[in-house]
């Protein structure tokens, strides 16, 4: 454990003692108050030290779990004092995304939307957790939206053009990848992947056709020729590890 997680898992043993504090204005800012920031930034550390230590693989799965409850208190009393508290909202929704409870991690997410509205990494992140729940529709509402705020973020753009793919929106899917600053023989190639993957063939061949046609380095079309490969039945392994590459895209 590093100095910094170090120092986190200790603060909830002065969060007491800071709430019990009586100290003079700082800043112009009153006692009272002051205390109160400082609680709230203390239990907000402590949360997010929980959280990480939950997401821990080497520690037991009931420790795990006692780290999750731990934190999701000290983020509940963090927004019970400070509801639009943005770092306790993220904190929240983040967590309960990794414990398989979907309602409330979507209203976790939304609740930090509503708190930070032009945050698009947020928007992103539960973009891409509606995407791994296979809630394409849901998951392109989201994504279009951080694009929205961010329109030059290429992140957005591939992970947007993946996600129209899965609901067979081809040409939206393809004028995303070359949004991404992929050039014409790369966002095809990528689309025919995305097709085959999809057990789309024909399609993907027409694409593959069209990026082979268009490639102009030897990178370019040495894919092209591995996903020709696998189209052809050639190579079985390749599209095994394709597939998995594509999964995880979302």
């Amino acid at each position: 454990m590093d100095r910094r997680t170090s120092f986190l898992c200790l603060v909830p043993l002065v969060v007491g003692a800071v709430g019990c504090a009586t100290t003079t204005a700082i800043d112009g800012i009153p006692a009272a108050s002051a205390d109160r920031q400082q609680q709230v930034r203390l239990l907000a550390a402590a949360a997010d030290c929980a959280a990480h230590r939950a997401n821990n693989s080497t520690i037991p799965p009931a420790e795990q779990q006692e780290m999750r409850e731990r934190a999701r208190k000290s983020y509940e009393q963090v927004l019970a004092m400070s509801p639009k508290n943005l770092q306790a909202l993220t904190g929240l929704a983040r967590l309960y995304a990794t414990t398989g409870d979907q309602g409330e991690t979507v209203t976790a997410y939304q609740r930090a939307i509503e708190a930070a509205p032009k945050d698009a990494e947020l928007r992103y992140e539960l973009g891409m957790y509606h995407a791994r729940n296979k809630e394409w529709d849901a998951a392109i509402a989201v994504l279009q939206a951080a694009r929205d705020l961010e329109p030059k973020n290429h992140k957005f753009d591939k992970t947007l053009g993946f996600t129209l793919a899965r609901c067979g929106r081809w040409d939206e899917s393809l004028a995303c990848f070359q949004a991404a600053g992929m050039t014409d023989a790369e966002a095809h190639l990528k689309l025919a992947r995305m097709l085959h993957h999809l057990q789309h063939d024909e399609l993907a061949r027409q694409h593959l056709e069209l990026a082979q046609d268009q490639s102009r380095n030897e990178q370019d079309l040495r894919e092209a020729r591995e996903l020709q490969g696998q189209l052809d039945g050639e190579d079985s392994n390749a599209v095994g590890t394709s597939n998995e590459s594509l999964d995880l895209e979302p």
